[in-house]
């Protein structure tokens, strides 16, 4: 319309339309109270830094979390559980539940081992190697943790014959066939370590109520 109407006369138009346009589109600024000008901007919190540096922490932390669970599960592959493990039970007053991934893997495994043996062990678990050495303590944990595939004949007084049990009995729960009669009676620690992860791994009986 502009182009037939000529030069001048579309400018003309072009400037009413525009100046229409304006006040159609005109945005309004906030509307001021009386009591702005004495009360001001509020002041910038001074814990705002160190509220985003936590945030941001602790995002960082669920990420962490989440990110070594998801390699559990992978790892776990037919372990995964159909009922919700409590960890939290393996926490020692004051400390978090999240805190227990920073824990040595030995003492969270003593955690584990003395949970289940608490009740029908006279002693607790001091140390992988010393304290595992007649079998009796993980002829105790296996029943705890798979009654069903143990013997119903007690075996305390019989050590060879307690830890070919422990032995028969853990490879085929734990799934990895490592455990040996000579890795208990010599106390061999990472063994005993890799066996209870594996038996960690795949029975922690740490169900919720």
């Amino acid at each position: 319309r502009c182009l037939l109407m000529g030069g001048g006369a579309a400018a003309k138009v072009t400037e009413a339309e525009t100046g229409r346009a304006g006040r159609r589109h005109k945005t309004h600024a906030p509307k001021r109270n009386k009591f702005d000008s004495i009360i001001g901007e509020p002041p910038a919190d001074p814990q705002d830094a160190a509220v985003r540096k936590y945030l941001e922490s602790a995002e960082e932390r669920k990420r962490v979390t989440e990110n070594a669970m998801t390699c559990l599960m992978r790892a776990s592959g037919p372990n995964v559980f159909g009922v919700l493990q409590d960890v939290s039970r393996l926490a020692v007053v004051p400390e978090e539940p999240a805190q227990l991934v920073t824990l040595p893997v030995q003492v969270l495994m003593q955690r584990w081992v003395n949970s289940h043996l608490k009740q029908t062990y006279p002693k607790p678990i001091i140390d992988l190697s010393g304290s595992l050495r007649d079998g009796s303590a993980l002829y105790h944990l296996l029943l705890v943790v798979a009654r069903e595939r143990m013997p119903d004949t007690p075996m305390d007084t019989d050590q060879a014959q307690r830890i070919a049990v422990v032995v028969e009995v853990g490879n085929i729960v734990a799934g990895v066939p490592f455990l040996t009669s000579s890795a208990i009676s010599e106390g061999q620690g990472d063994v005993l370590l890799a066996f209870l992860c594996s038996l960690f791994m795949a029975r922690p009986a740490l169900a919720t109520d």
